[in-house]
């Protein structure tokens, strides 16, 4: 494995349905005939951090050997969504990663 260093912007997918559905209902917001918003849930997390967080939950005492790999090139290293134009109108992330990762294993 490489670093995992690399600092992602992971949502779940219950929380896009819920995202879905604020934008649907309050429409009105909007005022334009198209508008793009950028989807996520505005924090990076370092992908190590995901790992670790799957071997807490699995009660994994598994070795990881980050950096065994180099990164592949023009890796990208940070991605996070801007959600304030959502946020602004009344959005509010109503789900979280660690819901995420516990429904993706239980």
């Amino acid at each position: 494995m490489t670093t995992a260093k690399q600092q992602l912007d992971f949502i779940y997918v219950k929380e896009v349905a819920h995202l879905c559905s604020f934008i649907l209902k309050n429409s009105g917001f909007f005022n334009k005939p198209f508008e793009e918003f950028e989807i996520g849930s505005g924090k990076a997390i370092p992908l190590n951090n995901i790992i670790e967080r799957i071997k807490k939950e699995l009660h994994s005492t598994a070795d990881v050997d980050y950096g065994a790999i180099p990164k592949r090139m023009n890796e990208i290293m940070y991605a996070c969504a801007d959600i304030r134009k959502l946020t602004s109108k009344g959005y509010s992330p109503k789900y979280h990663l660690e819901d995420g990762v516990k429904a993706l294993l239980n």
